[in-house]
């Protein structure tokens, strides 16, 4: 998924408008048209923040969208533990 499905999605989630989301972050309704579509793309971490925060995404959420796209939605298995036999001398 990437950074824009990934804004879009939540924010109708919640039932938001455009205009209704950027009211409530402070941006303008036409950024989150562009961030939508990618035309334009969130980068500063205090504004990504905010998006997190007000379409309720887990925090980090929306930053690994836009660092590593088409990856939104991956989740990172536990690592797994080896042992290794103590060899007889």
């Amino acid at each position: 998924m990437t950074y824009g499905e990934l804004i879009r999605e939540k924010r109708r989630a919640l039932g938001l408008s455009q205009a209704e989301a950027a009211e409530l972050t402070g941006f303008a309704k036409n950024t989150f048209s562009a961030w939508e579509n990618e035309r334009d793309c969130p980068t500063a971490p205090a504004v990504i923040s905010t998006v997190e925060k007000a379409l309720k995404m887990k925090p980090g959420e929306l930053f690994m969208a836009i660092s590593y796209p088409g990856q939104a939605q991956v989740r990172h298995r536990p690592a797994q533990t080896m042992t290794v036999a103590a060899e007889s001398a």
